[in-house]
């Protein structure tokens, strides 16, 4: 969100004849409280910041506590490199089809170090190479995936949980938003620096292309898996600001009742 676009963007040379909205900071400055579901350190750097704006993203993620210990030592017989691929809960295919996903599949297969676990319920590739790919429609373990330190990368939708569960885990992530928040979230992804956003081309006719999609994903991976991987060390330091807060101010939902008590007994 670029708050100086919205903000001057109805000016009195751009539109003629209209009552001018609000700017967002007096907007934010009019409700006595606004709860954002997103962890502190993790928002676009023009976001507004006034007290009223209180950040408890993060409320289930510590209450469940694996994320925000030290990540967890893999066995010696566990591969050195895993990748989580997953998009979601509700939609776990989400807007490929059996091209992008075999096109997705063939990418994996080049990268013999590292074990891809998948989760799709259809379009999933007659042949693919199983000592690299397991592909499963059971849910997985992912809060207990991503705290393991051999998890390189998650490959998400990139919705709010997800992308939090990545952020408190310090895993960095490759988004392919379907709908919704998700892609505001995948932008917010690129500009924390903490991953790649890739948007998936679709024809006349509603299907991915492929190509495309098979080159953005290879590109991605060799970022994330070969070259020297700045956004590990981003989503590190993004991790350590977070639990440092958690352990001066409290756990989010502390600090949320705290605010609501506040507001009751006023």
């Amino acid at each position: 969100m670029d708050l100086t676009i919205f903000n001057s963007f109805y000016s009195e040379g751009n539109v003629k004849d209209l009552q001018l909205p609000s700017s967002i900071d007096f907007l934010f400055k009019k409700i006595k409280l606004h709860f954002l579901n997103q962890p502190l350190h993790a928002n676009f750097k023009d976001f507004p910041s006034i007290e009223n704006i209180v950040y408890i993203g993060g409320i289930v993620v510590e209450q469940n506590e694996i994320l925000i210990k030290e990540r967890v030592k893999a066995n010696d017989n566990e591969p050195k490199c895993v990748v989580l691929f997953t998009s979601g809960t509700v939609n776990l295919t989400g807007i490929f089809d059996l091209k992008s996903i075999s096109r997705m599949f063939e990418e994996f297969e080049k990268y013999g170090h590292c074990f891809f676990k998948v989760r799709l319920h259809q379009f999933v590739p007659e042949k693919y190479n199983d000592n690299i790919i397991k592909v499963t429609d059971e849910m997985l373990p992912q809060k207990e995936i991503l705290s393991k330190d051999n998890t390189k990368l998650f490959i998400s939708h990139c919705g709010q949980n997800s992308l939090t569960e990545a952020i408190y885990a310090g895993v960095p992530l490759i988004c392919i938003p379907n709908y919704g928040d998700q892609f505001y979230l995948s932008s917010l992804v690129e500009h924390l620096g903490i991953g790649i956003y890739i948007k998936l081309y679709k024809s006349n006719e509603n299907e991915v292309n492929s190509e495309v999609f098979g080159s953005d994903i290879q590109s991605a991976l060799d970022k994330m898996l070969i070259e020297n991987n700045i956004y590990q060390k981003t989503i590190n330091e993004l991790r350590t600001k977070i639990l440092l807060d958690l352990k001066e101010k409290g756990p989010k939902k502390n600090i949320f009742l705290k605010k609501i008590s506040e507001v009751i007994g006023k």
